[in-house]
């Protein structure tokens, strides 16, 4: 049986972008930068509170890119990871893969 990665294992790349984190079942909407990203995941840092907030909820991230003078938005479905408050949010990326895995795992 397979151990399921986290974004922790995963290698980071040095990324420095805005992002805006938008959860799914609220209107709470967190902005800050990033650092760095990996495969899986980022670390969305925020001075901003993050009270109504939970370590598995879920959401969207916006990560703000600017080609040729156009500013345009990438978006990812993700999972919180962890919350620390002052600090910022750590994020998991979903994908459809994952989604049919744990599904199968279920059956």
């Amino acid at each position: 049986m397979s151990e399921k990665k986290s974004a922790r294992d995963d290698e980071r790349i040095s990324f420095r972008a805005k992002l805006r984190f938008e959860a799914d079942n609220s209107d709470i909407i967190i902005t800050g930068e990033t650092k760095n990203v990996s495969m899986s995941g980022a670390f969305l840092e925020t001075i901003q509170p993050l009270t109504g907030l939970n370590d598995g909820d879920e959401g969207v991230v916006f990560v703000e890119m600017n080609k040729s003078g156009k500013i345009f938005d990438v978006s990812f479905h993700c999972v919180i990871a962890r919350l620390k408050p002052g600090v910022g949010i750590a994020f998991n990326f979903e994908s459809e893969e994952e989604y049919e895995y744990e599904e199968e795992e279920d059956e």
